[in-house]
C-alpha cells in the first residue's frame, strides 16, 4: 500500500478555481473555458439520468423476481396439497394468471422509466440548447449545474 497522501500522487486532486483563474493566463478565452465546462456539465447530467434510469429499471427487475418467488411458493404449497388434477390443473391456472399480471406490472414500470428518463434527458438537453444559444448571442443562460442548484 502507498504511504502517501494523494496530493504527493502522480495525480494531485484537481482544484476548479485555481485551475479558472489560470486560463487566461494559459491563452484559453474564458468563454472558450465556460463552454467546455457547460459541456461537461451537461454530459454529468446525462450521465446521471441515464443511471437513475437503470438503477429504476433494475428496481423494478428486482421486485418482480421477489414477487415471483413468492407465487412460485405459495404455488408449490397448494400443489403439494392438491388432491387430483383438477385442484392441480387449478393451481397452475392461477400460477399463470400470477405470471400474466405479473410481466404486465413489470413492462408498465419499465416503460415508465423509460419514458421519465426520456423527459429528463429531453430537459436537459434542452436547456443545453438555451445554454447555447444563449452563449452565441452572448448573453448568461441557465447551465444543468445551475438548474441543479436552483432547483
Amino acid at each position: 500500500m502507498d504511504p502517501r497522501t494523494p496530493q504527493q500522487t502522480a495525480f494531485p486532486l484537481f482544484k476548479f478555481p485555481e485551475f479558472a483563474a489560470m486560463m487566461p493566463q494559459m491563452g484559453v478565452p474564458t468563454q472558450a473555458f465556460s463552454l467546455y465546462k457547460s459541456g461537461f456539465d451537461t454530459w454529468l447530467a446525462l450521465a446521471n439520468a441515464a443511471l437513475a434510469g437503470a438503477e429504476r429499471i433494475r428496481m423494478t427487475q428486482l421486485a418482480t423476481d421477489v414477487e415471483t418467488l413468492g407465487e412460485n411458493r405459495r404455488a408449490a404449497v397448494d400443489g403439494a396439497a392438491a388432491r387430483d388434477v383438477p385442484d392441480l390443473m387449478a393451481v397452475q391456472a392461477g400460477l399463470a394468471r400470477a405470471y400474466l399480471e405479473g410481466w404486465m406490472r413489470y413492462w408498465a414500470a419499465v416503460a415508465e422509466a423509460m419514458q421519465s428518463t426520456q423527459a429528463e434527458v429531453g430537459r436537459i438537453l434542452s436547456a443545453r440548447a438555451v445554454g447555447a444559444q444563449a452563449t452565441a448571442s452572448g448573453t448568461d443562460a441557465p447551465t444543468p449545474a445551475n438548474q441543479r442548484k436552483a432547483a
